[in-house]
């Protein structure tokens, strides 16, 4: 049984951060990432300035729990855990909280390596208070330090506020023009005891949970924080599993690190793996059920080693057979999930089934089926369809007209169609534009795209040469080239000697879009080569429709 004290334990401030700092009250690696965005760390610390309360702190106190702790958070490394106290203290409601007054009042030391939780520097989490402005800033849009600018971790150190006063009381001095510099230093000298006061003397409670039972623990965190929207599933499944035994957010890291590393693959999103593992434990993929994926995943542990295989042999399918090199690239995180139930149905398929999934695959991206928020129902159809073409089997007849092929959008690379686009122009191996005439391999575009994602898809029309704004959004105004090529490019294009054709066939310009291009007719350009492209789509989306549903009169397109 868990035992709750009967009232909150009401606590000063710097005694918890104290705490913090000396390594008795630790971050249990079951907690989520630092999710707090600046705006939200500052307006804390104006509720304490302000007395306004910032919520009642969760701790499990145990004297025999072990639980595997973060060594860092963010930017900076968090203080080693005290192995030798008697009573061990987990955080397990306020870290986004407490982490961030220990951070802005007390300092931590900073880590060289690159945060997978944040991309803010370290500047943003060094807090100052204006004393003239009377408002806090962080050093990352301070600019300039100034002697009125008051740094948090001096104010509860009692020699160093003392120092940064007796600094500011010597700035008074005349200026250039007879007025008296800082000749208000008394009065922020008396303004920062009283900001350091507030912040000494700052209370707040703390819940202790007294038990032994890490399993009873976990679901309390699960109880807790399941309020909280910035509350990955991810995290809270692990939350849910966590045992001294399972770690599953170590596992996933282990299996990105792994034999999915060796596909390029380390970067898969874990939210991407969970769903794979939640149709291997048969649990709704997009019902909100940490619950029951935690329950289910306690049973069955090992099932992550099976859809580690299964993904391995998805990421080896998209390479090989589509030319999609990383996760990133292919056009919807949902067909990555569908794609892997298909090789649980059957691991080893025959080419006819590759072919079916690479068809079906190119099917969904261009009537773009995952464009519309998911249901679990019609998640299902689309899982029962993948399971089929893995089987053997054809697809069912769609229901009403035939499936269309959707228009190309205005370009933008975070748009599925817009890689689609990207990975057909990788299929037509680009030639580089410092050597037209030299033949490339198959995979040279497929391998452009993985190097650099979307700076890859070279912007060749500018909205400064076209007439109309719009038309330098439009997919006919990309080439895939890299982006230090795009001069050459434009060059080459320009000269008085025509490139090679295979060279111009290779980034889809048309010997009609070069012409224009030559005569300055920018817009023009833009329009044949996007039709080129529709075209080319349209040639793709006819074949594949065709072999997915061979009893279809008259499939069509937009």
């Amino acid at each position: 049984m868990a035992g709750f004290y009967s009232e909150p334990q009401i606590r000063y401030l710097p005694q918890v951060l104290e705490e913090i700092g000396s390594g008795q009250i630790v971050i249990p690696k079951f907690q989520r990432p630092l999710v707090w965005p600046k705006e939200m760390r500052l307006a804390l610390l104006d509720s304490i300035l302000e007395g306004i309360p910032i919520g009642t702190v969760m701790l499990w106190r145990t004297r025999s729990g072990e639980m595997s702790v973060k060594d860092r958070l963010g930017p900076f490394f968090l203080p080693n855990a005290d192995r030798n106290a008697p009573v061990r203290q987990y955080l397990l409601d306020g870290e986004q909280r407490l982490t961030t007054l220990y951070f802005a009042l007390i300092g931590a030391r900073q880590s060289d390596e690159d945060s997978e939780e944040t991309d803010e520097r370290s500047e943003a989490f060094q807090v100052y208070y204006d004393l003239r402005a009377k408002k806090f800033v962080t050093r990352e849009d301070l600019g300039t330090v100034l002697p009125h600018h008051l740094p948090l971790t001096d104010m509860l150190q009692g020699s160093r506020l003392v120092k940064f006063q007796r600094n500011l009381v010597g700035q008074r001095r005349m200026g250039k023009r007879g007025h008296e510099l800082y000749a208000d230093a008394d009065a922020l000298v008396s303004l920062s005891d009283e900001v350091a006061d507030t912040f000494r003397q700052y209370k707040f409670p703390t819940v202790p949970v007294t038990s032994e039972s890490i399993e009873l623990v976990t679901r309390t965190f699960q109880r807790v924080n399941s309020q909280h929207v910035t509350m990955s599933e991810v995290h809270m499944v692990n939350a849910l599993t966590w045992s001294s035994r399972f770690d599953l957010l170590d596992r996933l890291q282990e299996m990105k690190q792994g034999s999915l590393a060796e596909f390029g693959w380390d970067e898969v999103d874990d939210q991407t793996i969970l769903r794979v593992c939640k149709i291997a434990l048969g649990v709704a993929v997009y019902d909100d059920d940490s619950e029951a994926v935690g329950k289910a995943l306690k049973r069955q542990p090992n099932v992550l080693g099976e859809v580690e295989a299964h993904l391995r042999h998805a990421a080896r399918f998209l390479k090989s057979k589509c030319l999609i090199r990383a996760p990133a690239l292919v056009p919807y995180t949902a067909q990555i999930v569908l794609l892997a139930a298909a090789f649980r149905e059957r691991n080893e398929p025959d080419e006819d089934v590759l072919e079916r999934l690479r068809d079906w695959l190119w099917f969904t991206t261009y009537t773009e089926m995952f464009q519309r928020q998911m249901s679990e129902s019609r998640f299902s159809q689309l899982l029962d369809d993948v399971r089929a073409l893995a089987s053997g089997q054809m697809l069912a007849q769609p229901h009403g007209n035939a499936p269309t092929k959707r228009p190309l959008p205005r370009f933008d690379f975070r748009h599925a169609r817009a890689r689609g686009v990207a990975l057909l122009m990788a299929e037509y191996r680009p030639r580089a534009p410092s050597a037209p005439s030299e033949e490339v391999t198959r995979v040279h575009g497929s391998r452009l795209l993985a190097e650099y994602r979307n700076r890859v898809m070279t912007q060749l029309i500018t909205s400064a040469q076209a007439k109309r704004p719009a038309v330098s959004g439009s997919p006919g105004a990309r080439v895939l080239v890299r982006p230090e090529s795009i001069g050459t490019l434009r060059r080459l294009l320009q000269s008085d000697e025509r490139p090679p054709s295979k060279f111009l066939a290779s980034h889809v310009i048309s010997y009609d879009a070069y012409q224009a291009f030559r005569d300055g007719d920018y817009d023009r350009f833009v329009q044949l080569r996007e039709s080129h492209l529709n075209g080319l789509e349209d040639a793709r989306f006819q074949s594949v429709l065709r072999r997915l549903y061979p009893t279809l009169v008259e499939p069509s397109s937009v």
